[in-house]
């Protein structure tokens, strides 16, 4: 039998079921000092602006400029007590970022030269490694929830709530089915070789994206050195057996 679902009804499942999670998260959000914060709100921005233009463009950029986040104090790296004390240097918290974004103490990029020593790629390699996960959660939501491809044409308390009801059913559907949700070859994958194979959500999404200069390649000395740090760490004590596999011609 087939169903006329007008766009109005779903929009309006779709409040509901924001309404509800909202409600019952209110409480648990109260308890959290940094997220309580519109961090994430941006001034007015142009949809064409790249991700590092809208990131610099959000309270929560500005915030972890000016120190202001509730980030957790530095600490050494975890080593084993073969490496404790040669590995006792404080690192900073920091986020995974990419060429787009500003080399900080805060916020980890990979290195931007062509030429790098084997040390490099292999961090190179494994930060990258790491921004795939988060690269492919927004990619699959943004895939398969197609509204993320148009504007919005609601109010911005609306909005939030379609957000919101899209990322609880999108948690849970690749809990309860991921096998259907995300089949074989929808995520980035790599193959014997290291190779990145792309996922098949990086080919049903419109780019609308103008490539903008990248920012410029000034940092700070403790921000290099602490990249520095990083990358002898994960071809120290940390390293792997799968790592080395990116050094094959």
């Amino acid at each position: 039998m087939e169903m006329d679902i007008k766009t109005t009804q779903i929009a309006a499942a779709c409040l509901g079921i924001g309404t509800v999670i909202l409600c019952r998260r209110k409480k648990k959000r109260r308890q959290r000092k940094i997220w309580a914060k519109p961090w994430i709100s941006t001034r007015e921005t142009d949809g064409r602006i790249s991700d590092g233009g809208v990131l610099r463009n959000t309270v929560f950029y500005h915030a972890l400029e000016a120190k202001q986040l509730n980030i957790p104090e530095p600490k050494p790296l975890p080593v084993n007590d073969a490496f404790v004390e040669e590995w006792d240097t404080l690192v900073s918290h920091y986020f995974v970022g990419d060429d787009a974004l500003s080399l900080t103490e805060n916020v980890m990029k990979p290195y931007a030269k062509r030429r790098i020593s084997e040390e490099q790629r292999v961090f190179k390699y494994r930060l990258s490694r790491a921004r795939r996960v988060s690269e492919n959660a927004f990619g699959i939501l943004s895939a398969k929830f197609r509204i993320f491809h148009s504007t919005l044409c609601v109010k911005p308390k609306n909005t939030i709530s379609i957000v919101h009801s899209c990322l609880a059913l999108h948690n849970f559907l690749i809990k309860k089915c991921p096998t259907v949700y995300t089949p074989l070859g929808s995520l980035d994958y790599e193959n014997e070789n290291g190779e990145v194979i792309a996922g098949e959500w990086r080919q049903t999404g419109d780019n609308n994206l103008e490539n903008l200069a990248l920012p410029g390649m000034n940092h700070t000395r403790s921000a290099s050195q602490m990249r520095n740090y990083l990358s002898e760490y994960v071809n120290g004590p940390e390293q792997v057996p799968w790592q080395w596999k990116v050094l094959l011609p």
